[in-house]
């Protein structure tokens, strides 16, 4: 036998041997990304199940405190009887930080824009009951500027606490398409 039989012989029961090897290979390799995909849909769905409930509450929340800061609402919560302007401008800036600060843990759930824009509308609100109430004197009837802030409110069109909600409303949307 010379050495090209050898050879061949040998490559006869060696190239099946590393086909099936190589298949092998590559079957084990498709099966642990499989694994490893279900494995982290698992840790997912249970992260989730968890953190989804959170989630929920803290866009709620988000949305009852952009209700909460239209004037509105705020004059409703926040008559003001027997104050001045000056004492009901600051009551009801007081209000709105409050409310801020009572939910400003909730920007941990909520996407990093849709924070952004609930903090701008409330700058925005704040910064109505600044200006309205600078057009009136400060010893004057609190009333007064509760009137103003509803007038300028409409006349304004203030559309940031509006635009915030339905920000809101579409990132948790986003949470539920699959």
């Amino acid at each position: 036998m010379n050495t090209i039989e050898i050879i061949a012989e040998v490559l006869k029961y060696a190239v099946p041997g590393i086909l099936i090897l190589i298949g092998v290979r590559l079957v084990m390799d498709r099966q642990t990304k499989n694994l490893e995909q279900e494995s982290k849909f698992k840790l997912r769905a249970e992260v989730m199940k968890d953190h989804l409930p959170l989630k929920l509450a803290a866009y709620e929340r988000a949305v009852l405190f952009l209700e909460r800061i239209t004037p509105e609402q705020l004059i409703m919560r926040e008559l003001g009887s027997g104050l001045n302007v000056a004492q009901y401008r600051a009551s009801l800036i007081r209000e709105i930080r409050q409310e801020y600060e009572h939910n400003i843990a909730q920007q941990v759930y909520i996407h990093p824009q849709a924070w952004d824009e609930l903090t701008e509308a409330k700058n925005q609100i704040i910064q109505l009951i600044l200006e309205e109430s600078e057009k009136l004197p400060p010893e004057g009837h609190g009333k007064e500027l509760a009137g103003k802030l509803l007038s300028g409110y409409q006349e304004l069109e203030i559309k940031r606490p509006r635009n915030a909600i339905m920000m809101l409303k579409g990132d948790l949307s986003q949470l539920f398409t699959i």
